[in-house]
């Protein structure tokens, strides 16, 4: 690897944490950590989901999504019921509470990306997103 990578990858990995330093700074209003947020929007786009198909969607361990889930359990925000269809999985329903707060939260990833690209032109950001796509492409094959 020679220097210019080293430096674009610690470019991308300095990115990668200040967006989510400005996430969480803007989640900190409402009391929610980035990973919190994440259950809420998904429940509150989907209306309700399963436990597993939740984790499937963040990616993450039953462990850690369980523990999640009790957080905004206990904060009044989400609610679990027994699946009918599987006993072994529980369905998330955002309380009226939940709900209410997904929707006074903003489009986070507009507010940061309105940020990000403030002194783009649109055809930057155009080609900014086009070749980060690709280069997410080209890891994931």
């Amino acid at each position: 690897m020679n220097l210019s990578e080293n430096n674009f990858i610690k470019n991308i990995k300095q990115l990668y944490l200040l967006i989510n330093h400005h996430i969480d700074d803007e989640l900190q209003a409402y009391g929610l950590a980035r990973s919190q947020f994440q259950v809420l929007y998904f429940v509150y786009r989907g209306g309700k989901l399963t436990q597993k198909d939740l984790q499937e969607i963040m990616q993450v361990k039953a462990a850690t999504l369980t523990g999640i889930i009790d957080s905004l359990t206990r904060k009044g925000l989400i609610e679990r019921t027994e699946n009918k269809q599987d006993k072994r999985s529980n369905i998330l329903r955002l309380t009226q509470k939940g709900r209410r707060l997904g929707e006074k939260i903003p489009a986070l990833h507009s507010v940061i990306e309105q940020r990000l690209f403030q002194n783009f032109s649109a055809a930057e950001k155009k080609t900014m997103v086009r070749l980060t796509g690709q280069m997410i492409d080209n890891l994931q094959e």
